[in-house]
């Protein structure tokens, strides 16, 4: 590690402890959207921990594996790492896969989970999430169960016969946030208009067009309450 790199640990290091105590606030409950205007310093801390420690198995070059993705000058995307729920939890280091690498990984020399490098990225997962309120609303597993599966994938999904109806397909979390769901502004959110305005049509069916004689794909208001209240609580994949 050069002697940049170490001061960098260094400096940040102070600023872990505040990180932490706001984790053990949150890191159990509530909904997080992604820190828009995050501190540099901490993401610079934990971008060196994934390079030395991590980047040079896990990258495209190798095919190790392709969870670390190095950027234009060879560095790691920190976007395209804290965008990967399957590795981290938006805000909740303690619910991110990623921390639990570091008490068996390097291979032979593990850095442990209470290693100052995992304390930085334990800071930048913390960093990156920005707290908008508690778990007592509605979760993206109960609107996709109760909603979205049951009412809309009929039409809207890539495998209807003849394709999505309107080209809008969403058959998973990272489909509705790319096409019709703006997370934290449901009002911006097409989903919602479409809803409201438009859908469900009066024929819909994978297989041909339907009539909905027994309205099985209406949504009711208190459906698209709690769509409504998922997208503006930050439309995590929780």
């Amino acid at each position: 590690m050069n002697f940049y790199k170490a001061i960098l640990l260094l400096s940040v290091f102070s600023l872990i402890s505040c990180e932490a105590e706001h984790t053990s606030l949150s890191s159990n409950q509530g909904n997080y959207i992604k820190n828009s205007n995050p501190d540099p310093l901490i993401i610079s801390a934990a971008k060196t921990v994934i390079e030395n420690s991590c980047a040079s198995c896990h990258n495209t070059t190798n095919g190790t594996n392709t969870r670390f993705l190095p950027g234009p000058d060879n560095n790691t995307n920190m976007d395209t790492l804290i965008d990967d729920t399957s590795y981290v939890q938006l805000g909740v280091p303690s619910g991110s896969l990623l921390l639990s690498y570091f008490a068996s990984m390097p291979p032979g020399s593990p850095l442990g989970t209470n290693s100052t490098e995992a304390l930085a990225v334990s800071a930048w997962i913390d960093e990156m999430g920005v707290f908008t309120g508690d778990t007592s609303g509605p979760t993206f597993t109960q609107v996709w169960t109760n909603t979205l599966s049951p009412k809309c994938l009929d039409c809207h999904s890539a495998s209807a016969v003849g394709g999505p109806a309107g080209s809008v397909a969403f058959d998973n979390h990272t489909d509705l946030l790319s096409s019709i769901v703006t997370a934290g502004n449901s009002q911006a959110s097409l989903i919602v208009d479409s809803i409201t305005n438009r859908m469900p049509k009066e024929t819909r069916g994978s297989v041909g067009k339907v009539t909905d004689t027994n309205h099985q794909y209406f949504v009711s208001q208190q459906e698209l309450d709690d769509i409504i209240a998922w997208i503006d609580a930050g439309a995590q994949n929780n």
